[in-house]
């Protein structure tokens, strides 16, 4: 489990910082359009599912909110990179 999330989190299946500040706009925009925070509060369900299968439901949202913290941090802080050492 801890591979797949450091991957996830820096590895060929994390998102690039051009990704996570597309994800920020629209979470952004949303607060302020009814529309968009039903398509996000959507996806955000779908990946909560998808993490679900063959873990709790708390495992699932514990493992959501450290890769999302994890690509916060990558946004704020995109010069100094975390290592796979860091991350385990």
């Amino acid at each position: 489990m801890v591979g797949v999330l450091v991957n996830a989190a820096i590895g060929t299946t994390s998102p690039t910082l051009d990704d996570i500040r597309l994800h920020e706009e629209v979470r952004h925009y949303g607060a302020r359009n009814p529309k968009v925070t039903e398509v996000l509060q959507c996806v955000e369900d779908d990946s909560l599912e998808i993490l679900h299968r063959g873990r709790r439901t708390r495992t699932a949202r514990t493992v959501n909110v450290l890769l999302w913290g994890w690509w916060s941090h990558r946004l704020a802080h995109g010069d100094s990179a975390f290592n796979d050492l860091t991350l385990r």
